[in-house]
């Protein structure tokens, strides 16, 4: 049952990618990345092992979205944002080595602060 539903998860994730905009393919990578953290901060807050594929996986989505930024068009916007994810990569990276959970909340909120942004500029 459970290979069952984590096949219908991927399928349906798979499905949102193919049919979204890049505006929403944005969205979406950074709903995963927040989804991804908070789960890695409740298993080093409550002392669990195992996240370490779960918090890789995060820094690799907001890898990707630096690498998403168009750094010509973009301008200042785009220069702020790549200093912002490569402070993300680097607190998830300390977080991990300090198995500190308050490292992962901070770029959880500033992930969420600039999904707020993004989902405000609409799908243009």
């Amino acid at each position: 049952m459970r290979s069952a539903i984590k096949m219908y998860t991927h399928m349906n994730a798979q499905t949102q990618l193919t049919d979204a905009s890049p505006h929403k393919v944005i969205q979406l990578l950074m709903a995963g990345a927040i989804d991804r953290l908070i789960k890695v901060s409740a298993m080093m807050e409550n002392k669990k092992g195992g996240y370490h594929d779960t918090l890789s996986n995060a820094i690799d989505i907001i890898l990707a979205l630096n690498c998403a930024l168009d750094m010509e068009k973009g301008g200042e916007i785009s220069e702020n944002l790549n200093s912002l994810y490569d402070y993300m990569q680097l607190q998830l990276v300390q977080a991990n080595i300090e198995r500190d959970h308050k490292k992962v909340d901070e770029v959880i909120s500033l992930i969420k602060t600039v999904k707020d942004g993004w989902d405000q500029i609409g799908d243009e």
